[in-house]
């Protein structure tokens, strides 16, 4: 149960985290807001370690070398240009259709592990990989306009 608080928690504060670096993109340089971003995310796994909620570390399987330019790559992408992306991202649309847009970051990742990384969808993941997937292809039906009015913003002229 504790697992399942822990993971609302982070949807949480992910979910909030566009809106928020959006607003402070007007006072912080991307590079520097990316940094600090990571920074933050780097005290709450420290945190995390500390009091325990990082799992059994006996059922890892260890580093080899031969995984080191794999795991810089990784970083290199997730911890750097990921983020910087996603700041200048964030600097041409509205918070609101950038946060529509991260909802695409599941389907992306599940497409990543299943085609790059050989990972395999097993009986107990297909129901809710569809589920997840299927809901971020459904159209957004908001007040104020049809589904391409509210996209309009997303590519500028």
């Amino acid at each position: 149960m504790v697992g399942a608080f822990l993971a609302l928690g982070a949807a949480a504060l992910f979910g909030i985290s566009a809106p928020l670096a959006k607003q402070l993109l007007h006072e912080v340089p991307v590079l520097l807001l990316s940094g600090l971003l990571y920074l933050g995310a780097a005290i709450g796994l420290t945190v995390t370690a500390v009091f325990g909620f990082a799992g059994d570390r006996d059922a890892e399987t260890p580093l080899r070398r031969r995984d080191v330019g794999l795991l810089l790559a990784i970083a290199l992408v997730g911890g750097v240009l990921g983020p910087v992306l996603l700041l200048l991202g964030l600097q041409r649309v509205s918070a609101v259709t950038a946060s529509l847009l991260l909802n695409f970051e599941t389907p992306f990742t599940i497409l990543l592990a299943v085609v790059l990384f050989g990972d395999f969808i097993g009986g107990r993941e297909r129901r809710p990989t569809a589920l997840s997937v299927g809901r971020r292809f459904s159209p957004p039906f908001l007040p104020g306009g049809s589904p391409p009015a509210q996209f309009s913003g997303i590519v500028r002229r």
